[in-house]
């Protein structure tokens, strides 16, 4: 039986995916160029506050993780306990209010400016006068790097929209639209993967289904990945390491470790190991 464990403390483009076929490495390799390594994050007793005197709120108090190469870390916790601010001062949307954030030993800007950083929010935020080719080619066009068909034709049969290679946005289902957006963040070959929700909208079908191409492409790209999550079976499923956080202001309560096999099947979410580390994310979550 698998063993869960209390861990100490240790997250430019767009990434979603949907609907579609899933493949095995077997099946479809990465293109060679994504060769590359994950990044090292460390946050230390990150404070971060809005607004100014009487008005104040602090969303987060004096949080401390680190997060190792190639590692999938998840953040879960109520809404409005700072999951998505996180996230949002890792990508260099946001400076802390007190602490220090680095990322590979420099601050989160230099990582966006070295256009290693992938970033999934829910919704696709795909040009909709680009085709699904020219969407992917648009990321690296304004990263400077050469936008080459050859490898942007890749990327599209790598996310199984080779018959939808020349639609628009409107003519793509949901799902279609965030594939293209995750072809469009690793054609940037990020080191680091930050993911707020990026499944959230969808139905249960499609979500499992995604989860396990996620799973796929974070283990055979090596690259660090931070989701955001409200779903517990999602970052159990996908972590490698579950960080609980405290109602607002934020704060970090556990850190579990997830010992289950890798790779990880849908199959897997029917076992009695999957539900018994769910109960126990579960209780820590919800205990005063």
């Amino acid at each position: 039986m698998q063993s869960v464990t209390t861990g100490s403390s240790r997250l430019s483009g767009f990434v979603h995916f949907c609907h579609g076929a899933s493949f095995t490495k077997d099946e479809r390799e990465f293109p060679s160029a994504m060769q590359t390594e994950g990044a090292t994050i460390i946050l230390r007793e990150i404070t971060k506050t809005f607004g100014k005197a009487r008005t104040e709120l602090v969303a987060l108090k004096k949080v401390s993780l680190e997060v190792a190469p190639r590692e999938f870390v998840a953040l879960i916790g109520p809404s409005g306990c700072g999951k998505s601010t996180i996230l949002r001062m890792l990508a260099d949307l946001e400076v802390p209010s007190d602490g220090q954030i680095l990322i590979d030993g420099s601050p989160p800007s230099a990582i966006r400016q070295r256009h290693q950083l992938g970033v999934a929010f829910q919704q696709p935020a795909l040009l909709p006068w680009l085709s699904v080719a020219e969407n992917i080619a648009f990321s690296l066009k304004i990263a400077g790097k050469t936008a080459d068909q050859d490898t942007i034709e890749d990327w599209v049969e790598l996310v199984g929209l080779q018959p939808f290679r020349r639609f628009r946005p409107s003519q793509l289902s949901g799902g279609m639209q965030q594939r293209v957006s995750i072809a469009r963040a690793l054609a940037l070959h990020p080191r680091l993967l930050l993911l707020d929700e990026p499944f959230g909208a969808l139905d249960e079908m499609t979500r499992q289904q995604l989860n396990l191409e996620l799973q796929r492409i974070w283990s055979e790209h090596p690259m660090t990945a931070v989701l955001v999550t409200h779903s517990i079976a999602e970052a159990v499923f996908l972590a490698d390491r579950v960080v609980l956080m405290s109602q607002r202001p934020g704060t970090i309560k556990e850190i579990l470790q997830i010992d289950l096999r890798r790779p990880r099947q849908l199959a897997d979410m029917r076992t009695p190991e999957f539900h018994r580390v769910c109960d126990r994310v579960s209780e820590l979550l919800f205990e005063r």
